[in-house]
C-alpha cells in the first residue's frame, strides 16, 4: 500500500486512528477526514486494539517501506493503559507507555527522516474525571511531556486534544465520542 499510494501523510495508531476513515456507529467520520485531508494522498495505518508493541512490530517489518511522506501523524498508547484484548497483555506503566510512544517516533524518524511528525498525546478516556483510566492517561501524558524535552527537533509537533473532548466539569460527552473514548464524526471534526 505504501508504494501504491505514495502517501503525503501517513497516520499511525490504533482504533481511534483507524476510525477516522469509517462510516459506522461513529457517523460519517470519513467526511470529517476528507474535509481535512481529502486533498492529500494519505495512508491510514491505524488498527483496532493495537498497542505500541504492535505498531513497532509493523514498522520494523516493512509497513512503511516505499513511503516517503511529508507528514506522519502518530496516535497510540491508550490500549497500553488497559489489559490487552481478552486480557492477553498486562497494562503498562505511564513511563513504559511514554517511552513506547517515543520509540514509535524514533522508528518513524528512522524510516522517514525528512517527514514532520505530528504526535497526538493520548486522548482522555472515561466519562468523568473519577474514571480510573483518566488518571492513567494523565500520567502517561505528563510523563510524555517530561521525556519530550530530549526528543524535540524542528520537525516534531505535539498536539494535546484533552481540552477539546472534556467539558468544564471534566466530563466527556457521547456527542463527541461513542464510548467516552472513540470519537464520533463530530469528535473527529
Amino acid at each position: 500500500l505504501a508504494r501504491t499510494v505514495n502517501p503525503q501523510i501517513v497516520f499511525i495508531g490504533d482504533s481511534i486512528t483507524h476510525g477516522w476513515e469509517m462510516n459506522d456507529i461513529r457517523g460519517d467520520a470519513k467526511a470529517a477526514f476528507d474535509r481535512r485531508f481529502g486533498k492529500y494522498r494519505s495512508l491510514n495505518l491505524g488498527f483496532g486494539w493495537d498497542r505500541i508493541q504492535n505498531v513497532l512490530w509493523r514498522l520494523g517489518h516493512g509497513e512503511m517501506d516505499g513511503a516517503n511522506p511529508k507528514v506522519v501523524v502518530v496516535h497510540i498508547g491508550t490500549n497500553n493503559t488497559a489489559p490487552g484484548y481478552r486480557f492477553n497483555a498486562a497494562p503498562n506503566t505511564p513511563a513504559e507507555v511514554a517511552e513506547g510512544i517515543l520509540s514509535v517516533c524514533r522508528k518513524v524518524r528512522e524510516l522517514a527522516p525528512d517527514a514532520r511528525i505530528v504526535l497526538m498525546k493520548v486522548f482522555p478516556r472515561g466519562k468523568t474525571p473519577a474514571d480510573p483510566y483518566r488518571g492513567k492517561v494523565a500520567a502517561v501524558n505528563a510523563e510524555l511531556d517530561r521525556r519530550l524535552a530530549g526528543f524535540r527537533d524542528g520537525k516534531l509537533t505535539v498536539i494535546d486534544m484533552y481540552d477539546k473532548f472534556v467539558d468544564a466539569e471534566g466530563n466527556i460527552s457521547l456527542d463527541l465520542t461513542i464510548d467516552y473514548l472513540h470519537p464520533t464524526a463530530k469528535g473527529y471534526d
